[in-house]
């Protein structure tokens, strides 16, 4: 998806944000990408990791069958269990003889070996470009009978090789792979770098880059294979019922939407359907900032998670997308948690984190990814003094736009009565041609009410005759004005 991020999009957003009361915090000073609230009367603090955390499995899941940490003896093998689910297992060891990542993971494949069923089966290795002491491999194979998948990763250091191996059944619920991958450790290697005007800092590989970033803290990182994090993503959304999106279709019935002015429209609903409704007005968007083109495929699993707004609706959602810009199409997966909260007057709100990369890559890049997001922290003194400046520019650019829309909307009204004027006028002349061709006119009797025809060619004669006996009884009226009469102001 391609992103906006939005400083300031109301007042109201802002004070929840200012005041720390949403889930995708970072507290100064920690490592994870969400904190209890300031108010220390809140009952539920939220998530350390929401990327990370492992959510429950649904309830119509198949379920797994159990391959215990205990298959793995670190005594005989050398590794240590980092992490286990009911389906896999995190492992590490520290290999002083291997050099190199070639030699790193010949000795990891060997050792997985006696590990599973028999000898694992290479998908695909990968080295760090620009790092040649980093690279892994992909692989599949059998444990206990059951198809697995897993990712090798290596390091190479002053002390030989590092060996990471995160593996779990291939059918096994995302949320274990959360669960695995969640327990990596950081890279060594990431760089901390400052966003927002001292919001914040966020630690990333010397590939990646930061894209964009808010004064209240929000960022997007990209890597160097289409990878991509954004955390505290704020989305604004009329309902299409709301004042605001009828002006929308004024303005684009008018000519004047512009890509600037233009706002997303839909209905409020929960993460998932907002995911739904909200991923073809976002791909336009991209497609008119020279952005690519996106569709859902496929929502491959969807785990409710406790709202930190009082009228939020929170959801982490595992889901399957396609990319096409140039031509080239990319499958993409990503890990999100949104919440959708209601604003007034026909607003509402999403603030998103996510984490996506090509499908083909995704296992490999997703330890890298949450390393990221787990260290964005934030500057609460400073996200508080933007929050309040913030807060003061809004306020005046909404003054403004409400300026503007009643400028435009006079304008408009005044369009349409020079309209109608103009039409009024042609109809009445054709009304005087009409009264030529039938060659009458209608003589009134202010005093009975009374109506006659007189012929057109004599009717002044006619009139100024009755009116003699009877001065200012009688009136004629022309045909303009008994179909198209004048009103006050025309």
């Amino acid at each position: 998806m391609k992103y906006f991020i939005i400083g300031a999009v109301s007042s109201f957003m802002l004070l929840l944000i200012v005041g720390g009361i949403f889930a995708i915090r970072a507290e100064p000073g920690s490592n994870g990408t969400g904190v209890a609230p300031s108010n220390s009367s809140a009952p539920n603090p939220p998530t350390p990791n929401p990327l990370a955390a492992a959510p429950k499995t649904p309830s119509n899941a198949p379920a797994p069958t159990a391959i215990l940490a205990s298959d793995v003896d670190p005594a005989t093998s050398g590794y240590t269990i980092l992490a286990s689910a009911d389906s896999g297992c995190t492992i590490f060891a520290q290999k002083p003889d291997a050099t190199t990542v070639q030699a790193a993971i010949v000795a990891a494949l060997h050792d997985l070996t006696r590990i599973l069923d028999s000898k694992p089966t290479v998908q695909g290795a990968f080295a760090d470009v620009q790092q040649q002491h980093r690279g892994g491999a992909t692989f599949t194979g059998k444990l206990k009978g059951l198809a697995i998948k897993g990712t090798i990763m290596c390091g190479i250091g002053d002390k030989g090789a590092a060996i990471i191996v995160v593996y779990d059944r291939i059918d096994a619920p995302a949320s274990d792979w959360a669960k695995l991958t969640a327990a990596l450790p950081m890279d060594t290697q990431m760089q901390e770098q400052s966003i927002g005007d001292g919001a914040g800092t966020i630690s990333i590989p010397a590939a990646w880059k930061i894209t964009s970033s808010s004064n209240l803290g929000a960022v997007i990182a990209d890597g160097p294979d289409k990878e991509k994090v954004a955390l505290g993503i704020g989305l604004e959304v009329v309902t299409p019922d709301s004042m605001a999106a009828g002006v929308q279709r004024q303005l684009a019935y008018s000519g004047q939407l512009t890509a600037a002015t233009r706002m997303l429209v839909a209905p409020y609903t929960g993460p998932v359907d907002a995911l739904k409704n909200l991923t073809p007005q976002l791909s336009e968007m991209s497609e008119s900032n020279g952005g690519p083109s996106f569709t859902l495929d496929q929502v491959l699993q969807s785990d409710p998670v406790a709202a930190q707004l009082p009228s939020g609706q929170a959801a982490r959602i595992y889901f399957s997308t396609t990319q096409t810009q140039s031509g080239q199409t990319v499958h993409m997966r990503a890990w999100a948690q949104m919440e959708c909260y209601t604003v007034a007057n026909g607003t509402w709100g999403i603030i998103c984190n996510e984490v996506i990369g090509p499908d083909a890559t995704f296992d490999r890049d997703l330890p890298t990814m949450l390393a990221i997001a787990k260290s964005w922290k934030l500057n609460d003194a400073v996200v508080l003094e933007h929050g309040n400046q913030n807060v003061a520019a809004s306020n005046a650019r909404f003054a403004a736009f409400e300026n503007s829309m009643k400028e435009k909307q006079d304008a408009f009204d005044s369009y349409l009565k020079s309209v109608q004027h103009n039409e009024l006028i042609t109809e009445r002349s054709n009304a005087d041609f009409d009264e030529v061709i039938r060659g009458y006119r209608t003589v009134y009797d202010t005093e009975t009410g009374d109506r006659a025809s007189a012929d057109l060619g004599n009717v002044n004669e006619i009139v100024n005759a009755l009116n003699e006996r009877d001065p200012g009884r009688y009136v004629q009226i022309p045909l303009r004005d008994e179909e198209f009469p004048l009103t006050q102001g025309q």
